[in-house]
């Protein structure tokens, strides 16, 4: 809203300062014409007439079809305009910090790569494949052996990102770059005790 209205405002003295010139070259066509039907009793009159005397002290120099440079027209900024501008760019900047602050991965702790890099073996990591039994929470190695330390493994927040990046809605790549591994993690929700362990679950 505040950049259409001040675009009206621009516009409108664009407008003005265009009929105002329009209006000072009509005026200077009429005095030409004027002087030049006007008689002249010696040529030093003429001169005199058509010669235009140099601007006193007080007087704008400038001829008066000088044409105004566009930024001259525009309405100066107050204050309060420009602490407002300052709030929006200081707001903007901090916008682009957050969004790099999520985008770039922590590679101090492990990450979720998406499933090409994966199987592309980008890092040339070793990789696992790892089940996670969501009914009782607990993480498997290829073997069926439960691990301690999931989250050491593959981060804290790992249970949520399953589907990131992967075209799998029960699957994520993850990697550590502290172990040299990386992972695909298989969702179940199922349970251990249950599928693996054949124990009855009340």
């Amino acid at each position: 809203m505040g950049f259409f209205v001040g675009y009206k405002l621009l516009e409108k003295r664009l407008e003005e300062a265009f009929d105002e010139r329009i209006q000072r070259e009509e005026q200077m066509m009429r005095e030409h014409y004027s002087l030049v039907r006007k008689p002249y009793a010696t040529a030093e009159e003429a001169a005199k007439d058509l010669i235009p005397e140099p601007p006193k002290a007080d007087e704008d120099p400038r001829e008066p079809n000088m044409r105004t440079a566009y930024h001259k027209i525009v309405q100066s900024t107050t204050p309060e305009d420009e602490a407002a501008a300052d709030e929006k760019e200081a707001i903007a900047v901090d916008r682009v910090v957050n969004v790099f602050e999520h985008a770039l991965p922590d590679y101090g702790k492990p990450y979720v790569i998406p499933m090409d890099e994966y199987m592309g073996q980008v890092k040339g990591f070793d990789q696992n494949t790892l089940t996670y039994y969501e009914d009782d929470d607990t993480l498997v190695d290829e073997r069926d052996n439960p691990m301690d330390g999931p989250d050491d493994v593959l981060g804290s927040n790992f249970r949520t990102q399953f589907g990131v990046e992967s075209s799998d809605a029960n699957t994520v790549h993850i990697r550590n770059e502290k172990l040299g591994l990386e992972f695909e993690v298989v969702r179940s929700y199922g349970s251990y005790k249950r599928e693996v362990l054949g124990e009855e679950t009340g």
